[in-house]
């Protein structure tokens, strides 16, 4: 039984070896771990471990049968001005939101509407891009110079996502 799908891409379990309900920890065979371009044994062993923890914190947070998640968290902690500076960001979008569906149930005019609901994509668009420069300033940063290129495929399809 393989342990996680990252362990069956790493590893090469065979696709009709079962993978163990979410939540469900499993052993690492890591004999067979192969090692991948700029990882060790030790770094294929910790992403392993990391997407076992992944799957237990999806199955333990998620009450649906299906996993929403994936329960990633950063390596480096935002500070505690840009974290204010993103929740006032929100709370001002929340705020616009809350107006336009005021406006709706009160049958206002829709050009009046659309303009609030331009206002309040502008919000949050900028806290998107308040978050992609931190993104790419920490944690890109970190795994760029760890030697982990894959986060540039990431970072580039983050980067077209927001560039509409």
């Amino acid at each position: 039984m393989c342990p996680s799908e990252l362990h069956r891409s790493l590893v090469g379990c065979p696709p009709h070896h079962p993978l163990p309900p979410p939540g469900t920890p499993g052993n690492l065979p890591l004999a067979g771990l192969r090692q991948l371009p700029g990882l060790g044994v030790e770094a294929e062993r910790k992403t392993i471990m990391e997407n076992q923890e992944t799957e237990q914190c999806c199955s333990a947070r998620s009450e649906a049968k299906k996993r929403t998640c994936e329960c990633r968290y950063k390596a480096t902690k935002r500070s505690e001005e840009f974290q204010a500076e993103l929740q006032k960001r929100l709370n001002r979008a929340i705020g616009q939101l809350n107006g336009v569906k005021s406006m709706i149930d009160d049958n206002r005019y829709c050009g009046d509407v659309l303009t609030q609901l331009s206002a309040a994509e502008s919000a949050v668009h900028t806290v998107s891009e308040m978050l992609l420069r931190n993104h790419l300033e920490t944690c890109v940063t970190e795994r760029v110079r760890q030697g982990d290129s894959e986060v540039i495929d990431e970072a580039m399809q983050l980067i077209k996502r927001f560039a509409r």
